[in-house]
């Protein structure tokens, strides 16, 4: 199952746009998930091979071009 979450500012929205975008991302694994979960309780970075920070994350995706 899938779906969107939308946060949206409790005064309104302040900035006036066209359309929005969203982003899903997904992952899969063929490990049972209460295997994941194991792992992820005793090492919560146990499957973060690359460690990029949210900082990092955001320049990327700010060099992103979408063609719609």
């Amino acid at each position: 199952m899938y779906g969107a979450i939308i946060i949206e500012p409790r005064g309104g929205e302040h900035i006036r746009v066209d359309c929005d975008y969203i982003v899903q991302l997904s992952d899969w694994t063929d490990e049972a998930p209460m295997t994941v979960f194991k792992k992820l309780k005793k090492q919560s970075d146990y499957f973060n091979f690359n460690a990029p920070t949210a900082l990092e994350f955001f320049r990327d995706a700010a060099g992103l071009r979408f063609w719609f």
